[in-house]
């Protein structure tokens, strides 16, 4: 996850602060994610991203 502070107009609130069926995106995607064996990592705005899946 790359971070960002993007907003959502005209609310102000962060994407990963905004409640989906009264919980916060950010926690539903680390729930779904965590499901998967997976675990987001938070990467500073401008910090090169390799893609993994690209290596033969």
């Amino acid at each position: 996850m790359i971070e960002s502070e993007r907003r959502i107009a005209p609310f102000g609130d962060h994407p990963r602060d905004c409640l989906i069926v009264n919980r916060r995106l950010g926690e539903l995607q680390k729930e779904a994610l965590q499901s998967l064996g997976l675990i987001l990592k938070a990467t500073p705005k401008g910090t090169p991203v390799e893609d993994a899946s690209a290596k033969g």
